[in-house]
């Protein structure tokens, strides 16, 4: 078989490879963009669940800050019921009484001097400080109007008394008072340190 006739014979299988090639081409042009289209589909969709899923976690953030706020206003509610109007975070004013005690000159607060009975010395009753009737006497009460931030508090109930402990982060202290002791504002709190002071001067 000469070149001629080997040529001729291969035509017609280079025609069908050319067709198969182009179908093959086709085909994967094709599968590439129904996959490019299915790629941009999932996309699109990942964007639009992604703003979904923005906009119901800032829903979110506001619906918990709104009940954060709702909860510590229903805590503040409550404490001012329960702590005869006094919460967290308040300002108040405390009428604070400080007692100091007056050295006795007798016998420098021991509440003994030394007596001679019978040519014995003994220890005896301090005339000037020696009861408990004397001592407050020789005590002197001051009082004064403290304003603070509550940073804690403690109710303790007897069957007398309502006693309030009253933290103050600020300046490190408690405070131990009766709840008549503890007011809203400076003016309420000034009535009281005044018929306080009354009530020392008529002693």
């Amino acid at each position: 078989m000469d070149y001629d006739d080997y040529c001729d014979n291969c035509e017609p299988m280079d025609e069908f490879s050319k067709s198969l090639n182009l179908l093959v081409t086709e085909e994967v042009k094709s599968r590439i963009k129904e996959t490019v289209d299915e790629l941009e589909s999932l996309r699109h969709e990942y964007d639009l669940q992604s703003a979904e899923l923005n906009k119901i976690r800032n829903e979110i953030r506001v619906i918990k800050k709104s009940c954060e706020l709702e909860v510590k206003h229903a805590v503040k509610v409550a404490q001012r019921e329960y702590w005869f109007d006094c919460a967290v975070g308040d300002k108040v004013y405390i009428l604070d009484r400080t007692i100091k005690n007056v050295k006795c000159e007798k016998c420098g607060n021991t509440r003994k001097v030394s007596v001679v009975v019978d040519s014995v010395e003994v220890k005896a009753e301090c005339p000037i400080c020696g009861t408990y009737e004397k001592q407050r006497k020789m005590s002197l009460t001051e009082y004064s109007i403290i304003e603070r931030t509550v940073s804690r508090l403690q109710i303790e109930l007897t069957s007398n008394h309502k006693w309030i402990k009253l933290w103050d982060k600020e300046c490190d202290r408690e405070y131990s008072l009766e709840y008549n002791k503890i007011f809203k504002t400076r003016e309420e709190c000034q009535v009281a340190y005044d018929e306080a002071v009354a009530s020392i001067e008529g002693d």
